[in-house]
């Protein structure tokens, strides 16, 4: 009967309790620890709760030194020096270790991604090193073809300027050689009359003469 209403007195304070904040528990280091359905061993084992787990805390009883918790929806009672406010050491120190090797892990992966950024930023450097080389000796062949364009350009002007001076020449060469022609031919000419009026002279000098010494024999006669 004392049990009963001791209980119920636990029951009453921990409905008063619920009203405030829950507050929270963790497991200590024991390996397991049973969840009663009462503050006694002779109450039955609802359930068997790992070390570390996190509980909420309803209240104390402190004659039977139980506490009643509240885990996964589930009430029962727990010996309160199986309980800690703060997570155990072993916890603290396990979560702590997966913590590091989950830093260690992203650590691994930077640096891997680092090399991979390294290599790529080289051959990125030598690629981009190649390309200026490739622009340069570009743009060099560009200014020679410009070059060599301008040249041409100005070949072909003086090419067609020649041409036309060709022209020309052979335009005044053809006048000149039309007058040389028409000279030769009025040179000839002039030679040929030259050369006709020589003869003819002398044709003229063959009859004459004779006559005039004829004559002048004729007027010796007639003296004597």
């Amino acid at each position: 009967m004392m049990d009963v209403l001791r209980i119920s007195t636990v029951l009453l304070l921990a409905s008063f309790s619920l009203t405030t904040e829950a507050a929270t528990r963790y497991i200590t280091d024991n390996l397991s620890v049973p969840l009663r359905d009462g503050p006694s061993v002779r109450n039955k084992v609802l359930k068997n709760i790992k070390s570390g787990t996190r509980v909420e805390f309803i209240v104390d009883d402190k004659e039977s030194g139980y506490s009643l918790v509240k885990i996964k929806g589930v009430e029962g009672w727990i010996k309160k020096r199986h309980l800690s406010r703060q997570p155990s050491a072993r916890i603290v120190l396990k979560k702590k270790e997966e913590a590091l090797k989950k830093l260690q892990e992203a650590h691994d992966k930077l640096k891997q991604r680092m090399s991979r950024i390294t290599a790529g930023s080289d051959e990125q450097v030598g690629e981009i090193g190649k390309l200026r080389v490739d622009n340069e000796r570009l743009q060099t062949e560009l200014a020679q073809l410009r070059a060599s364009t301008s040249d041409v350009v100005a070949i072909n002007a003086k090419n067609q300027k020649l041409t036309s001076r060709l022209e020309v020449l052979k335009q005044k060469n053809r006048t000149l050689e039309n007058q040389n022609a028409q000279l030769r031919d009025v040179t000839a000419k002039d030679w040929f009359i030259r050369g006709a009026g020589v003869i003819l002279a002398g044709i003229l000098v063959g009859l004459i003469l004779p006559r005039l010494r004829w004559r002048k024999r004729n007027r010796w006669s007639d003296s004597f």
